[in-house]
């Protein structure tokens, strides 16, 4: 499965890549960034026109400065569910510590797809944490743990700290304030 992270007013760009890998043997995925950005009826408009586009097998929407809560989610799962109809994905960042919260959301409520990683690795305030929507999921019996708690504490945990993702203040006030968290690693 190969995802392209397109901007919603770009995603007609990348139709053609889309076309070139389906035919290529890869299952396509296409992640709709800033998507709550957009009124209902734009995107409405902008799933309708997706729909018959037979080389995208999944459609995200991501939630790219963590803001969400989860009216928005759910608002948006119903619209995919709706106008797109086919499998859709979620990518929740973490700026106001929603990122898991939104993704079980998502999850409850017909996303076939949630993005996660260990500990939340990702650019600026990162992402839904694996590990949390595991055991939150059930998906981790208690037996695991140990191997869970290990591969944080061990692997990962000494890259978070060395590379800085994660949710701070900064990235909070960005989110709310729809800054994009590229400025705030730049600052």
């Amino acid at each position: 499965l190969i995802r392209i992270a397109v901007h919603f007013d770009k995603v007609s760009n990348v139709i053609p890549s889309c076309e070139t890998l389906k035919k290529l043997g890869y299952q396509v995925s296409v992640n709709i960034m800033q998507i709550s950005r957009f009124d209902n009826n734009k995107v409405i408009e902008k799933l309708s026109s997706l729909r018959e586009i037979s080389c995208i097998d999944v459609l995200y929407f991501a939630d790219s400065l963590g803001d969400m809560n989860h009216q928005d989610v759910i608002n948006l799962c119903e619209i995919y569910s709706k106008y797109w109809g086919k499998s859709f994905g979620f990518h929740g960042h973490n700026n106001c510590g929603k990122a898991v919260d939104n993704s079980l959301t998502a999850s409850n409520n017909g996303c076939n797809f949630i993005d996660s990683t260990v500990t939340g690795m990702g650019r600026g305030a990162g992402n839904a944490l694996t590990e949390v929507l595991l055991l939150e999921t059930g998906r981790v019996s208690v037996n695991s743990v140990p191997k869970l708690v290990q591969l944080v504490l061990n692997d990962f945990s000494p890259m978070k700290k060395f590379y800085g993702w994660g949710e701070s203040l900064t990235y909070y006030i960005a989110a709310k304030g729809q800054v994009h968290p590229t400025y705030v690693q730049t600052l």
